[in-house]
């Protein structure tokens, strides 16, 4: 449906002009058109009745009211746009740049909605900020007409959440700002654009200890380091180690790059979940938002692994959010319990 929509927009201006001109004539104000100097339309109203067959052109004035309501009809099928609901997140500081919306208002039209958890997180009101976070997010993907935009700067785990929150079924556009000087926030490209990213050796440490639990630590701005992951680990657990071929904030660029690292990073995570018989993933992330975002709504309540994602603070993981949890019950302190 949604392809069908953009070929006839493609082709939607003759169209309608084609079908205002037939209605003209149908009303018998076709002179009128003589006068009309924009675009040859006159030209065209002439082309029109030279290919008009007398039996049509003569009884065409039966039909004005059909053709004049086909008119509008194919001028409100152009003109229509669907909503897209865009979440702007921040639990840093409430003022984020602005979207680029000048492309996507071609397409959509937008209706933003603020999840600011900046006041409760700097009280630590993590359990509080989980819940209004969860209230906003599935208020916006119970409306299901909506096409979903994301961007903002959060905490990683409440990023995480919301990717986890909204899942893989619905269409969602990923927003993020270069650090090129760009003020605003762009849309993630359909093809490839940025760096050649791709994983280094993926290192797993500390799979004979037979544990039911795994440590993942995902860089690609910057290197987790072995001291930062034992910030919550301790010595001899179950370790694994993602790291990009490049590193930095806009490494990953586009929908193509990301979703095929994505990809990589999950199948791994799975093999080892499904031969260790894994019970609980503890995700340590150094990425954008953006992918962030959809790394979380790559995992699943439903078939994979308890899943918790910590915040990263002066060299260290302070606390993190179990995903399959709600409230105070969802925040994990340090010590991973």
């Amino acid at each position: 449906m949604e392809q069908l929509l953009k070929m006839y927009k493609g082709a939607a201006k003759v169209l309608i002009l084609i079908l205002i001109i037939i209605t003209l004539l149908a009303f018998g104000v076709g002179g009128l058109l003589e006068k009309v100097e924009v675009g040859e339309v006159a030209a065209l109203k002439n082309t029109i009745e030279n290919f008009m067959p007398e039996l049509i052109k003569n009884n065409i004035s039966n039909a004005k009211y059909p053709l004049l309501i086909i008119t509008i009809i194919a001028i409100a099928i152009y003109l229509y746009k669907p909503q897209m609901a865009l979440l702007a997140h921040a639990s840093f500081n409430p003022l984020l740049a602005e979207v680029e919306k000048k492309e996507i208002e071609k397409e959509f039209y937008i209706k933003e909605q603020q999840i600011d958890l900046c006041e409760m997180v700097s009280k630590l009101e993590i359990g509080k900020a989980i819940t209004i976070q969860d209230q906003i997010v599935k208020a916006t993907i119970l409306k299901k007409k909506n096409e979903i935009g994301y961007y903002g700067i959060a905490h990683t785990p409440f990023v995480f959440r919301v990717g986890f929150t909204v899942g893989d079924q619905k269409k969602v556009h990923l927003f993020h700002r270069a650090r090129n000087n760009n003020a605003l926030f762009t849309e993630w490209s359909e093809d490839k654009d940025g760096w050649d990213v791709t994983l280094e050796e993926t290192k797993e440490l500390n799979k004979g200890c037979k544990s039911q639990e795994i440590y993942v630590a995902i860089g690609t701005t910057f290197p987790i380091k072995q001291e930062e992951i034992s910030s919550i680990t301790g010595k001899d657990n179950h370790v694994l180690i993602f790291q990009t071929s490049a590193k930095g904030y806009d490494v990953i660029g586009s929908y193509l790059q990301a979703e095929t690292l994505r990809d990589q990073i999950l199948k791994t995570i799975r093999d080892c979940v499904k031969k260790y018989n894994i019970r609980k993933i503890h995700l340590m992330i150094s990425s954008s938002v953006a992918f962030t975002f959809l790394l979380g709504s790559s995992f699943s309540a439903q078939h994979d692994p308890e899943v918790i994602v910590y915040h990263y603070e002066n060299g260290k993981y302070t606390w993190g959010i179990n995903m399959t949890k709600i409230g105070e019950e969802a925040v994990v302190n340090k010590s991973g319990n």
